[in-house]
């Protein structure tokens, strides 16, 4: 990382991002471009959650093609990573082959919690022989230096009866949820995606040292709290705010707390993986509301506010460029992106080329941000 004498100019490692929805059709071409131009130019996880899902590796190299030949002209430091995901109708033969197409990340969600989680999971035994043959696809062939065998997990209860802000507690600790899958696999590296809770840090924390197991941290986890949502923040100006709804919600103030101490600490276990989830205006502002952060624009500017407003910054490139490319089995990115300190507001709104009835609406619109990117 490089700082200017005058501290105005930041230049750090081009950035990965562990966890994004590039979505499909118009939204796809649009959220290639806007990442590229926003200053994610490494690594990008492509979420399998689109319609209809990407449920076996024939179907990740497919999504994986089509979102490389609209990057490809763009950036050539840009990689989206493939990944598959899980259901309960998932087959060890499945998995293998997924595996051979060159499928490293599987992704659990669980049922009706989140966006296009119809299929997911409600009985967690139902997917013991994907995890099970997973564990031994790296057992076999797995070789320091390359990339790694992961299970992303979306923590949280799908069970009705466990409340929302403490679904990912539940998850975490219930013998039929992650705490049998933790058991029961202990070889499998696994991630704990946009963690949000003091508890689930201190999960995380607790895990044996020869446990390869890490969490995930989105931007809009380590700045918002519930009352976000609910209209009882400062910034939030006594009104509900369908844009700060996002799965799993934002905790409260200790949650936020713990998860930003975690941050700054510098431990290797805690990368930026941000959930950037858009969508058009009419999904978003409406009743049913659909969740998600379209972060992309605000991310880097917030991270590099917190880093430096901790004084801090020299932990920003490792959580967004190092710690997660080390635990996948990455190389780190050559290139270099620079910010500079130079006020400028996000948008209201954003059109979608090819979309002529409906915009997108940016997280934290209309709000000063304070860096922005160089190029």
């Amino acid at each position: 990382m490089k700082i200017s004498e005058d501290k105005n100019t930041i230049t750090f490692r081009i950035t990965d991002d562990w966890h994004f929805h590039f979505r499909q059709g118009a939204l796809l071409e649009f959220l290639v471009r806007l990442l590229i131009k926003h200053g994610w130019r490494g690594r990008v996880v492509g979420e399998p959650n689109i319609t209809p899902p990407i449920l076996t590796g024939d179907k990740a190299v497919v999504y994986h093609d089509r979102i490389m030949g609209s990057a490809e002209r763009l950036c050539s430091t840009f990689k989206m990573i493939r990944v598959m995901q899980i259901t309960e109708q998932t087959t060890r033969m499945m998995v293998r082959a997924a595996y051979f197409a060159g499928v490293r990340i599987f992704k659990v969600y669980p049922r009706w919690v989140t966006t296009n989680s119809e299929n997911g999971v409600v009985d967690y035994t139902m997917i013991y022989p994907a995890l099970d043959e997973l564990q031994k696809l790296r057992q076999e062939n797995y070789n320091p230096g390359e990339p790694d065998v992961v299970a992303q997990f979306h923590a949280e209860s799908p069970r009705e009866e466990i409340e929302g802000l403490f679904k990912e507690e539940a998850f975490l600790t219930d013998e039929c949820e992650m705490g049998g899958i933790n058991c029961k696999f202990p070889e499998l590296p696994m991630t704990i995606e946009h963690i949000k809770s003091a508890f689930g840090v201190k999960w995380i924390l607790q895990q044996p040292g020869t446990r390869k197991i890490a969490a995930g941290i989105t931007i809009q986890h380590i700045t918002n709290t519930v009352d976000d949502v609910l209209g009882y923040s400062r910034r939030s100006g006594g009104l509900v705010c369908v844009h700060d709804g996002f799965k799993p919600h934002a905790g409260l103030r200790a949650d936020r707390a713990a998860v930003q101490e975690v941050v700054l600490s510098g431990n290797p276990l805690f990368f930026y993986a941000g959930d950037g989830a858009w969508h058009f205006r009419k999904k978003k502002e409406c009743c049913g509301a659909s969740c998600g952060a379209a972060n992309t624009l605000a991310a880097l500017p917030l991270l590099i506010k917190f880093f430096k407003g901790n004084n801090m910054l020299h932990r920003l490139e490792p959580f967004t460029s190092q710690f997660g490319a080390e635990f996948y089995g990455y190389p780190l990115n050559e290139g270099t992106v620079t910010f500079v300190r130079k006020p400028w507001k996000i948008p209201e709104t954003l059109p979608v080329i090819g979309v002529v009835d409906d915009v997108v609406v940016p997280w934290r619109f209309g709000e000063e941000m304070e860096w922005q990117i160089t190029d």
